[in-house]
C-alpha cells in the first residue's frame, strides 16, 4: 500500500525491513493530509513514521523516533571535519537501487563514493532490500537510514575510516 502511495502521489517512501511489507492493514484515507499518510497507515502496523527531508520514513517505533536526531547527530560530525574533507558527506544526491539489494553492499558503495575504509561491517547481518528509487539526501543521511535498520549508526574518522557501531541509547541531542 505504501509503495502504491508513493508512486500514486510522487512522494518518496522507504519502508523498514522490520515492518511485514504482506501484512494486511484496514486504512481508509479520506480527508487526510498526504503528509499525515505515512504516519496513519505506520500507526497500522504498531510503527511509526518520520521525515527526513523529502523522504518519509515508516518502521518500528524506537527507528522512527531516533532518525532525525541521529541524522542531525551525524551531520554535526561531518561538519566538525577539516572542510576540505567534508563537501562529500554534505553533497545530496539521488540513490536509487535493484530489487534483492544487499544492505552490507549499499554501505560498501557509500564507504566507496567517499573514498573511506569500512570497519566492522560483520555487524550488518546479511538481508535483502526490495528496490528504492529515493530523493535526494546528503551521504550522511543516506547512510544514516540504511544503518538504522540494523540499530547500527558509524562514524568518520579522521584517517577516512568509516567505522560501524552499534547505537547506544538515548540518542539526544545535547
Amino acid at each position: 500500500g505504501l509503495a502504491s502511495l508513493s508512486k500514486a502521489e510522487r512522494i518518496a517512501v522507504l519502508l523498514d525491513r522490520r515492518i511485514d511489507p504482506e501484512r494486511p492493514v484496514d486504512f481508509v484515507a479520506e480527508g487526510a493530509k498526504l503528509a499525515d499518510l505515512p504516519a496513519q497507515v505506520a500507526e497500522k502496523v504498531d510503527g511509526a513514521a518520520t521525515w527526513l527531508g523529502p523522504l518519509a520514513y515508516v518502521g518500528p517505533r524506537d527507528a522512527a523516533g531516533r532518525l532525525r536526531t541521529l541524522a542531525a547527530l551525524r551531520a554535526a560530525d561531518v561538519r566538525a571535519l577539516p572542510k576540505s574533507k567534508r563537501r562529500r558527506f554534505e553533497r545530496e544526491s539521488v540513490w536509487k537501487w535493484d530489487d534483492l539489494a544487499e544492505p552490507r553492499e549499499l554501505v560498501s558503495g557509500l564507504a566507496a563514493e567517499a573514498g573511506l575504509t569500512l570497519e566492522n561491517l560483520d555487524l550488518m547481518p546479511h538481508d535483502l532490500w526490495p528496490d528504492a528509487d529515493l530523493p535526494p539526501l546528503s551521504w550522511t543521511d543516506r547512510l544514516t537510514l540504511v544503518a538504522n535498520e540494523f540499530d547500527l549508526t558509524f562514524e568518520v574518522a579522521v584517517d577516512s575510516t568509516l567505522r560501524l557501531m552499534p547505537i547506544v541509547a538515548p540518542v539526544v541531542i545535547e
